[in-house]
């Protein structure tokens, strides 16, 4: 296991070039809140996660990504999968946020294609 000190260190030297960490691990949530002093957001996990839950949120997130969705809409549609499944609240990934960011305002994809 990878210590929190650790995470946050060598996030902090990555800081300008990252602005969303995705830690797809059981029990990652103490993780993530170790890191979002450097990175504007960080999914973890409080408890464990089945590898075929966290492979369906991750479809979800990344397409949601891929499609020019925010950090905040992605994690959603991810979450959505879920409950579809039938999962509870309680298994769901947790999005951690630094303050001051607003996760609905962090899009990792920008069309430049599109006029302005």
């Amino acid at each position: 296991m990878v210590t929190k000190k650790a995470l946050a260190f060598l996030f902090a030297t990555l800081k300008k070039n990252i602005r969303l960490v995705f830690l797809n691990a059981c029990y990652s949530r103490e993780q993530a809140e170790g890191l979002v002093a450097s990175i504007d957001c960080v999914i973890g996990m409080q408890e464990r996660i089945h590898d075929d839950a966290s492979a369906i949120f991750a479809s979800s997130f990344y397409r949601a990504i891929g499609f020019g969705h925010s950090v905040q809409d992605a994690f959603d549609q991810g979450k959505a999968s879920l409950l579809l499944e039938g999962l509870t609240d309680e298994d769901m990934p947790e999005l951690i946020v630094r303050d001051g960011v607003d996760p609905r305002q962090v899009f990792l994809i920008v069309d430049t294609a599109l006029p302005s």
